[in-house]
């Protein structure tokens, strides 16, 4: 999720495209890396979450996801976001897609 890079990338001041390469499609990285380093607790709430996502190898077979699966890997992309958005700004919407799912 590109919210998640673009935290490590800021908070890092990395200016090049290798370490980011290096986390690749691995949200599990990215959201170790992001709780390290900013030690938000609104990305430790999507840590145990993750496994709604199919693992790299299988994301590009054409899962067929339940209603439910989706609009929880909707909502955990979306509360990135918004968390994102929050780090960087006065603004909190997450009152607007927080929901039972998270």
């Amino acid at each position: 999720m590109l919210p998640l890079k673009a935290i490590l990338i800021i908070k890092n001041g990395w200016n090049d495209e290798t370490q980011v390469k290096k986390i690749g499609l691995n949200l599990v990285e990215a959201v170790e890396q992001c709780i390290k380093l900013t030690n938000n607790q609104d990305i430790e709430i999507v840590r145990d979450k993750l496994n709604c996502f199919p693992p790299i190898n299988e994301r590009d077979k054409g899962k067929h996801w339940k209603t439910s699966e989706f609009w929880l890997g909707y909502s955990i992309a979306q509360y990135i976001a918004t968390t994102f958005t929050r780090m960087f700004s006065d603004r909190d919407n997450r009152n607007q897609i927080f929901s039972s799912n998270l």
